[in-house]
């Protein structure tokens, strides 16, 4: 079974194009073997980061809701465009502090990290897209299913009717010109995916928070650097839209792992950190 890491590149804004580069240079160094394709809108990588890398193009329509960037609506087709058997899918605004290999064996036939899950009949649920008895009013939901709350930086998956299904799903409860409180006014994928969970009665992982490859703050761990996340068995450092001092040491691990994962691949320091780089995110969750 072929194993690959597929990334997504869309929109306008060029400062995610060298997320993505870092992302490539992290995944270089700590998994040289696995293939990397990037599903791109037409930004590509500079060519010393592009060696190995491939391209597939992204049609206007799986990004754009009337004419506007939505990047949740570009995840919900991601399976259309893997040529992997198996393939691990991360976010770009994050790095990778450990080999990837073993990332694919942590999750079945389709997965993500969940944190919770909680009864569709349950008053509410910690999802901030959107409250629960609007869900139960919006979507479908089988009686006794189960509501996931994914972050979906990272995905898993096997070619099958079953993830094809899923992904179908989810593109069905895509809601156009959705107004939320956060996440840049569009529409968030995160929402499609938990509720396709529940519809179709699967769940992303065996218990809530486990595993863990991926984390978003360190400091919450109980953490000071990234050596102690990467002894843990975290293999990927993701980051939220924050900037503030809560998140002061995921930035510091990021740039300690970019700065050796750079040094050892291209013999150079990297050009941009985290804090350079955060000052253009599209998303700020930060009120």
């Amino acid at each position: 079974m072929t194993t690959g890491i597929l990334l997504l590149l869309v929109g306008s804004n060029r400062t995610y194009q060298h997320w993505a580069e870092n992302l490539v240079t992290s995944i270089r160094h700590y998994s040289p073997d696995l293939p990397i394709t990037i599903v791109t809108s037409g930004m590509y990588l500079q060519p010393m980061y592009s060696k190995g890398v491939s391209y597939i193009a992204c049609p206007a329509e799986h990004y754009t809701d009337n004419g506007k960037f939505a990047p949740g609506k570009a995840k919900l087709h991601l399976n259309l465009y893997t040529p992997y058997e198996r393939t691990i899918y991360l976010d770009v605004d994050g790095i990778v502090c450990g080999p990837l290999e073993d990332v694919a064996a942590m999750f079945g036939e389709i997965g993500a990290v969940s944190n919770e899950f909680t009864p569709v009949e349950a008053e509410k649920w910690k999802c901030q897209w959107m409250a629960l008895p609007d869900v139960r009013k919006t979507y479908t939901i089988p009686e006794g299913a189960l509501l996931p709350e994914i972050n979906s930086s990272l995905l898993v998956w096997t070619k099958s009717e079953t993830t094809d299904k899923f992904f179908e799903q989810a593109r069905e409860n895509f809601i156009p010109a959705f107004k939320g409180r956060v996440w840049g006014n569009t529409f968030p994928d995160e929402l499609a995916f938990n509720v396709a969970f529940a519809q179709l009665g699967l769940l992303p992982c065996e218990a809530a928070g486990t595993p863990e490859p991926i984390v978003f703050n360190i400091g919450w761990k109980g953490w000071s650097t990234a050596g102690e996340a990467i002894n843990a068995g975290v293999r990927v450092l993701g980051l939220y839209g924050e900037t503030n001092a809560a998140f002061k040491r995921q930035y510091q691990a990021y740039d300690a792992v970019l700065s050796a994962a750079h040094k050892a691949v291209h013999g150079t320091w990297p050009p941009l950190k985290s804090h350079q780089l955060m000052k253009s995110k599209f998303i700020r969750l930060n009120k």
